[in-house]
């Protein structure tokens, strides 16, 4: 127990650093300042590196402040000289795309305002999912536990964001509703309150924008607010010669992480240096990282926009798999051979399922009320859109709302129908404030998009 004047002296700096004129913003991990990017090595001698677009260097007294969560590990000091190409034989990748896509969100990781990809690693046994999701951790945020398994709640989910930059759930057998929101919020920055513990008025609010990794077997982002913000990619099963000890592994990694490090930082470098000449064609849902990643594309030797096609056919992939997912697919194509489909969602319900197979029906994701099935139309339509056709939510005239399905070289903007632009970019209907056919409720489940311009 500490003296009287040893105790007085604690409690005199507290009250100071607490209510003392001058307040820092404190960060993790990453933060900008004045058109310069930070990366906290949270090493022992308290080194930062500060990326500027002239470059990078390593300072002692950056003009941001870090906290480092006890669970955080030390970066290495960055080497000059290296290549993003020294990681290529620690990955388990071997098609130019899913490594375009992987290093594309590793680069994405570093931006210390979001919006970040949700990296979903999946694939059969022995693709080495939770080896790539570690290796791409320990070039981002070390952690005493870099993989965690999925939270049990959302609060569990911004607890431990709150803690670490980056958040890496492994061995995901499935993801319920209510996660998959919370991730989306997570990637693209969002928060979570709740009354704080032991009283009965205050509030506790979390907040955070963090990258994400998730590994799994079976397909993870089955939801359209999930896909928009996910890169995917299928991990193949190792061969046997190609096999080596995870010891052996992290020997040889450890000799060259600080080269690879650095080569990131020139490529940072480059992307500050680059980002406000960059002009994308047909910005997707995360414009912002697409932007900063093809800013840094000189840097990595590629071929300018490079990343945005790998990203254009992953995303293509994943509508595609969105499709065969669905039980309503098949019906949709069948209803509209004949032309446009307009009417009611309760019409359109049971002649989509006069037209389904049994199979189809018996599906848990086919929906049961029209409600349901509204719902689900909405989440299906960049799908939908994607192999060319369209649904419509129009105007309620009369006593019902009518629904419209066509193709799009046939589709035009009937008078009846309000539609919006939405932040995404993408045409959609006005939802409306009324339930459809008596039974619909109206209200939206579509997330904003993040950062377009």
């Amino acid at each position: 127990m500490p003296s009287g004047e040893v105790r007085d002296a604690i409690e005199t700096l507290a009250s100071q650093g607490e209510f003392g004129p001058t307040v820092h913003p404190v960060h993790l991990r990453v933060a900008s300042h004045v058109g310069a990017l930070f990366l906290d090595l949270a090493n022992s001698r308290g080194q930062v590196v500060e990326i500027t677009a002239g470059g990078w260097e390593v300072v002692t007294d950056p003009p941001v402040r870090f906290v480092r969560p006890p669970g955080m590990r030390p970066l290495p000091v960055p080497v000059r000289g290296g290549t993003i190409e020294d990681l290529r034989p620690f990955l388990n990748i071997t098609d130019q795309d899913s490594w375009v896509l992987f290093v594309g969100a590793l680069l994405a990781a570093f931006s210390p305002t979001g919006p970040h990809f949700i990296l979903v690693l999946q694939g059969e046994q022995a693709s080495a999912k939770s080896t790539t999701a570690r290796v791409f951790r320990r070039l981002v945020d070390p952690a005493r536990s870099p993989l965690r398994a999925p939270p049990r709640n959302q609060r569990d989910l911004l607890v431990a964001a709150k803690h670490s930059w980056i958040v890496c759930l492994d061995n995901i057998s499935l993801i319920s509703d209510r996660l998959s929101d919370a991730l989306c919020r997570l990637s693209t920055g969002g928060g979570f309150s709740t009354r704080t513990l032991y009283t009965d008025q205050d509030e506790t609010v979390l907040d955070a924008c963090r990258p994400v990794v998730l590994t799994g077997i079976a397909d993870l982002a089955t939801r359209g607010d999930l896909r928009d913000r996910a890169i995917t990619l299928d991990m193949e099963p190792i061969a046997a010669e190609r096999r080596r000890t995870e010891a052996d592994l992290w020997v040889a990694f450890e000799k060259v992480r600080p080269m690879i490090l650095g080569a990131i930082c020139d490529a940072l470098a480059c992307a500050l240096r680059q980002v406000d000449e960059v002009s994308v064609d047909q910005l997707p849902r995360m414009a912002d990282a697409a932007r900063w990643i093809s800013a840094a594309e000189v840097a990595l030797a590629w071929t300018p926009g490079t990343f945005a096609a790998a990203y254009t056919r992953n995303r293509r992939e994943s509508l595609a798999q969105a499709r065969d997912d669905s039980p309503l697919v098949g019906p949709i194509l069948a209803l509209i051979e004949s032309g446009p489909w307009s009417g009611p969602a309760n019409e359109l319900l049971a002649r989509l399922g006069e037209l389904a197979s049994a199979a189809e029906r018996a599906d848990p994701d086919w929906p049961k009320t029209p409600r349901k099935l509204t719902a689900e139309l909405k989440r299906l339509n960049p799908a939908l859109r994607d192999a060319g056709l369209e649904w419509l939510r129009l105007r309620r005239t009369g006593t019902a709302r009518l629904h419209r399905i066509t193709r799009l070289e046939a589709a035009s903007s009937p008078a009846d129908a309000v539609t919006t632009t939405d932040t995404s970019g993408a045409v959609v209907p006005d939802d409306g404030d009324a339930e459809d056919d008596g039974s619909e409720a109206s209200g939206s489940n579509r997330h904003p998009a993040s950062g377009v311009k």
